[in-house]
């Protein structure tokens, strides 16, 4: 059984650092899950949800400050979402999604704090990276 809903109120109270929400298709995200361990969380494994670029972008609308690590492979994602910028990752993990480009605003955002960067395995557009090879 895999779980589709969160309740904003699932986390409430809790000191909690590291979440594995993966391998739960059909997950719905929203920015009330998030939002009662937004600053205490360090780790979220979003793997293998079938999440798209929309749903990431609705799921993550809150401020994360400590979250260090975020793994969103084997998704649907094509687009990096904007709200991944403002985020103060170390490791971002994108392997295995269908993404053909590369915002140039969104990754120079990201590489002020990252460490590591997964990007095998997409369907990347090569005259969409110009920038990023020039």
């Amino acid at each position: 059984c895999a779980l589709v809903t969160l309740p904003a109120s699932a986390f409430v109270g809790s000191p909690i650092t590291h979440l594995d929400l993966s391998s739960n298709a059909g997950i719905r995200l929203e920015a009330s899950t998030f939002r009662a361990v937004a600053k205490t969380l360090q780790f979220l494994s979003l793997r293998n949800n079938g999440l798209d670029s929309n749903q990431l972008d609705t799921g993550l609308q809150v401020t994360f400050s400590n979250l260090k690590t975020l793994d969103l492979s084997e998704n649907s994602i094509t687009s990096l979402c904007p709200v991944l910028k403002n985020l103060p990752l170390k490791l971002l993990d994108l392997r295995k999604n269908k993404l053909s480009m590369l915002q140039q605003d969104v990754l120079q955002g990201l590489l002020q704090s990252l460490r590591a960067l997964f990007l095998s395995d997409n369907t990347y557009d090569c005259y969409q990276l110009d920038w990023w090879t020039s």
